[in-house]
């Protein structure tokens, strides 16, 4: 199996709406992907709670099948549709996808 982390830094203020109202919809629209792509074993979303200079405002951690499943996400229309969404509303963004021995 394949861990796909994702955490992003939201603006402020967009044409889309404010931080909070962009962060409810993205994780709104994330979840929905668990719903309509194949091969995701398991999704997550969430919002930070805590203030800090290193915090990130968003995470997603997502459990695929296999290596395959990763691939065929990437070029999905859900996924396509939520990541231009956040490229409307983010200013950064951190990946990590590792391969899962055992829990």
């Amino acid at each position: 199996m394949i861990r796909h982390i994702v955490l992003w830094k939201f603006l402020e203020f967009t044409k889309e709406g404010s931080r909070n109202q962009n962060l409810i919809t993205a994780q709104s629209m994330l979840l929905k992907m668990g719903e309509k792509i194949d091969g995701i074993q398991d999704i997550k979303v969430g919002i930070n709670l805590v203030d800090g200079t290193n915090k990130s405002d968003l995470v997603l951690v997502i459990l695929f099948d296999d290596r395959s499943a990763l691939e065929k996400y990437q070029d999905h229309p859900a996924h396509l549709e939520v990541k231009e969404f956040l490229s409307n509303v983010r200013y950064e963004r951190r990946i990590v996808d590792y391969l899962v021995n055992s829990e």
